[in-house]
């Protein structure tokens, strides 16, 4: 079993380190929520947990639940996603974050596929934490570059 993670994210930098522990994560559409009066943006997500492999004595892949948020969104677009009755499931493949000018910033969150989701932030703050005990994953993710 994993550590639990908890890590914050206050800049281009950290949103870097959010996007590798979270490579792979499965997400299903309903569970990102954005809430444009508290100007957040929710997700809940089942994370591969890449820092596990590292162990040499560790046999199987582990996923865990984790949830984030950032916070101070003011806008979010969705690029190839529809939330009605979606019982899609997406695989995130990096978040990327761009700052604009002064503190605001851009994060992008890209899904294997195309679908993408990009946040316009009065500034980075983000919150990361897993919220489960990890468990066996059925494999590892693959990679295959076309």
């Amino acid at each position: 079993m994993t550590s639990q993670l908890k890590l914050r994210a206050q800049s281009v930098d950290d949103i870097a380190v959010f996007s590798a522990v979270l490579q792979d994560a499965i997400f299903k559409v309903e569970d990102i929520h954005w809430n444009s009066s508290n100007k957040r943006l929710t997700a809940v997500c089942n994370r591969y947990c890449w820092e596990a492999k590292k162990r040499w004595f560790k046999r199987r892949p582990e996923r865990v639940r984790c949830a984030f948020h950032f916070s101070g969104v003011l806008k979010a677009e969705r690029m190839g996603i529809t939330t009605k009755n979606n019982p899609e499931v997406l695989n995130l493949l990096a978040l990327e974050a761009k700052l604009q000018d002064g503190e605001s910033a851009e994060i992008v969150l890209t899904f294997s596929g195309g679908p993408s989701i990009r946040l316009h932030v009065e500034c980075i703050e983000g919150v990361l934490s897993d919220v489960s005990k990890s468990w066996d994953a059925l494999s590892e993710p693959k990679h295959v570059l076309s």
